[in-house]
């Protein structure tokens, strides 16, 4: 996932770590895991529920609409996730998303597809429950009891700011 690289890409990544490992709040780790949903979202484009979605669509500018050279304008941009769970063979984090939006993605796109119909070039990238995927964020604190959706308790929660498909 290109944005998600390039999140995981600002600065020299941490050693890979347990979840059972992390032993500071304050720390910058990375993690892996399997995902495992607290809540979902419904991607705008097909449907499919997803923890993570990064939406942005474009539509093409005077240049390729009139002489085929391309050239296309963003109109948006957004990243929606909720929180969810990240389990390795060791334990349990949940992961917060910083920075997350609150805007409802399904209707902006289908604002946009009224505004700019079959112009408008709309893709989303998803993390769906079952991902593998590589965390890399912040621990933001460590045993915490749970959350409403489950009893099982958190063996660290993680606020992230970088993911990666494995």
């Amino acid at each position: 996932m290109r944005w998600l690289d390039r999140l995981l890409a600002r600065t020299q990544s941490p050693d890979l770590r347990t979840i059972a490992s992390l032993d500071r709040a304050g720390e910058v780790v990375e993690i892996e895991g399997r995902i495992e949903a607290l809540g979902l979202l419904e991607d705008p484009l097909s449907g499919t529920p997803a923890v993570l979605i990064h939406y942005r669509a474009r539509v093409p500018g005077v240049s390729q609409r009139y002489f085929g050279v391309p050239d296309a304008r963003e109109v948006a941009e957004v990243v929606r996730s909720v929180e969810f769970v990240l389990r390795d063979d060791s334990g349990v984090a949940r992961i917060v998303v910083e920075g997350e939006g609150t805007q409802d993605l399904v209707a902006l796109h289908r604002e946009l597809h009224e505004q700019f119909g079959v112009a408008l070039l709309a893709e989303s990238e998803l993390l769906e429950p079952g991902d593998r995927v590589r965390v890399r964020g912040r621990v933001r604190s460590l045993g915490e009891a749970g959350s409403p959706h489950r009893r099982e308790p958190d063996d660290a929660v993680v606020l992230a700011d970088g993911f990666e498909l494995i």
